[in-house]
């Protein structure tokens, strides 16, 4: 009677010990779940570039970035970057972002419609961009 009795304890003892190590899982879990950061695609430098140089699309690679630290102005996506000109030095794994880059220049036909204006000026010189 008395082995009857300890095998039901220590069927008892293991069905208690399951229940638990799965509410012990599903929180574990919970928890991991809550804590996860919200991040965004971001443009990265995947190589050290130059001060000068072409930005092309082997020296991009786009990474997921958290959302709290986003560089005001960074880019998400590659394509308008490609043969951009670094204005400053752009170290590995940094976030791109406008004031790391050279103007754009303008396009053919807007650069067309550009006009000079004659202005005189006290230094001399009688012409000035409008």
């Amino acid at each position: 009677m008395a082995g009857r009795r300890y095998t039901f304890v220590f069927y008892v003892a293991v069905a208690i010990a399951a229940v638990a190590t799965f509410g012990v899982y599903r929180v574990l879990e919970q928890t991991k779940a809550s804590s996860r950061i919200a991040t965004r695609p971001l443009v990265v430098a995947a190589r050290s570039l130059p001060e000068g140089a072409s930005i092309d699309r082997a020296a991009l690679s786009v990474r997921d970035w958290p959302v709290a630290t986003i560089p005001a102005g960074a880019y998400s996506s590659t394509d308008s970057l490609i043969g951009r000109v670094t204005r400053v030095a752009i170290f590995e794994g940094e976030a791109i972002v406008p004031g790391r880059l050279a103007r754009q220049e303008l396009a053919p036909e807007s650069r067309s419609r550009s006009r000079r204006a004659s202005v005189p000026w006290a230094c001399g010189s009688t012409t000035s961009p409008v």
